[in-house]
């Protein structure tokens, strides 16, 4: 009812203030630091391995690119399963599989190339341990794979915690996200130059998604002693708040309502939203090429100096993200966008 009377003009829409008093939960922060991973971790290889195949396995610009390129398609359409996956099994469960296949790719993949010398007796046994390049491809597309199941599933969490403050915590988690695709390459590259290793940008992501695994772990045993013995199963991962839904009469389970009303509000929301995220990863992604080509004319820019052009785009869709998504829910998604329409058409003029 809280949507309609809003609409309506009955009750006020959420100030500011309201919208901030979810940020002062560690839910909202841990969730974060899962997308954090997830997301940003994702954005950082897809700039970042092109350069990795390039400088370890010595393939050419435009192989290194179009297997760059490769990587992000399917962690993109994964994401819809991954949705389906967390609806079906629940979301807790599809983080532990997102995680804990994360720690095992990440641990493999930062491995340096090593050689072993065992002193037997009857002379030294030699043992080295590498990734080829085919194993490395199928290890990286892995590690996509459950990265892009993990981004659906912390979405998954935020309407069942906070199903009145979806768009703040959305845009705070997001905003974290997406700093993490501007952060996370530039550590990439200063760990190269510190430590000397190449897999060293594993090792940044392996620390990062195992202090996420243990957090969480950590997280859900504090909340199964809290809770009755009986009600376990139903911990918020798995079960809807009844009660607080934002939308009125929003039922997707029913097949009769679904039929009715909410594959009409589903659908509308998809092709919107389809669009213009392509339009704005499309947008960072030739950015990221552009970038590349400027020297070339007339811009003398230094290739530390070209690295961080590239990464702005990141940065800038972060801390916008979190501005927008507390706009929202102060003028209603519908005003804000028709805003945005008319703000954009006189800017155009």
């Amino acid at each position: 009812m809280l949507f309609r009377s809003r609409r309506s003009g009955q009750a006020a829409p959420l100030t500011l203030k309201d919208q901030l008093a979810p940020l002062s939960d560690a839910r909202v922060w841990r969730f974060s630091l899962y997308y954090f991973f997830v997301f940003g971790g994702f954005v950082a290889l897809a700039l970042w391995l092109p350069r990795y195949f390039i400088g370890v396995y010595q393939l050419d610009i435009t192989t290194a690119g179009i297997l760059g390129a490769a990587y992000s398609i399917p962690g993109s359409l994964f994401r819809v399963y991954g949705g389906v996956l967390s609806d079906r099994v629940g979301a807790r469960r599809v983080m532990y599989w997102s995680l804990g296949a994360a720690v095992l790719c990440t641990f493999i993949l930062s491995y340096p190339s090593t050689d072993y010398v065992v002193h037997g007796i009857h002379g030294d046994l030699r043992f080295n341990f590498s990734v080829g390049l085919i194993p490395f491809t199928i290890l990286v597309f892995v590690l996509g794979f459950f990265m892009a199941i993990g981004k659906a599933a912390v979405y998954r969490h935020i309407p069942v915690y906070y199903p009145e403050h979806v768009g703040p915590v959305g845009g705070v988690v997001g905003m974290i996200g997406g700093l993490g695709g501007f952060i996370l390459p530039i550590a990439f590259g200063m760990m190269n130059d510190v430590t000397g290793l190449w897999t060293s940008c594993f090792m940044l992501l392996f620390l990062i998604v195992s202090v996420s695994l243990a957090w969480m772990h950590a997280a859900i045993l504090n909340a199964e002693r809290a809770a009755p013995a009986s009600d376990r199963r139903y911990l918020p991962e798995f079960q809807l708040q009844a009660g607080k839904a934002l939308l009125t009469d929003w039922d997707p389970e029913s097949a009769t309502f679904w039929a009715q009303k909410g594959h009409k509000i589903a659908n509308r929301n998809l092709w919107l939203s389809i669009p213009a995220l392509l339009l704005a990863f499309s947008v960072w992604t030739v950015w990221s090429v552009v970038v590349v080509y400027l020297p070339s004319i007339g811009f003398k820019f230094s290739a530390n100096e070209l690295f961080w052009l590239a990464a702005l785009p990141g940065l800038t869709g972060a801390v916008l993200r979190g501005f927008y998504s507390f706009m929202v829910p102060i003028f209603g998604g519908r005003v804000w966008s028709r805003s945005e329409e008319h703000t954009s058409e006189l800017q155009s003029r």
